[in-house]
């Protein structure tokens, strides 16, 4: 059973009106960090209907996409048991 850290930030560029996050996912097995299973990623966009929520949106989408990236590395774990 893996063990996961997630760590998100969002920002927001008010000349361009892009919001953006990132993700880092550290996944221990056993107190040690299994960089197979660990993850860095980030995302943008520009949809006019929650760019008023400006960083937030970045640091939501962020953690919803870590947390897609979790389901997906456990379901493969339940598989191979």
């Amino acid at each position: 059973m893996s063990n996961f850290i997630i760590y998100v930030d969002g920002s927001y560029n008010a000349k361009t009106h892009i919001y953006g996050g990132g993700y880092l996912i550290l996944a221990y097995d056993l107190g040690t960090l299994n960089t197979k299973k660990s993850k860095i990623g980030y995302f943008n966009g520009n949809h006019a209907t929650v760019l008023p929520q400006r960083q937030i949106v970045g640091e939501c989408g962020a953690l919803l996409i870590a947390l897609q990236k979790i389901t997906k590395i456990f379901d493969q774990s339940v598989d191979t048991l």
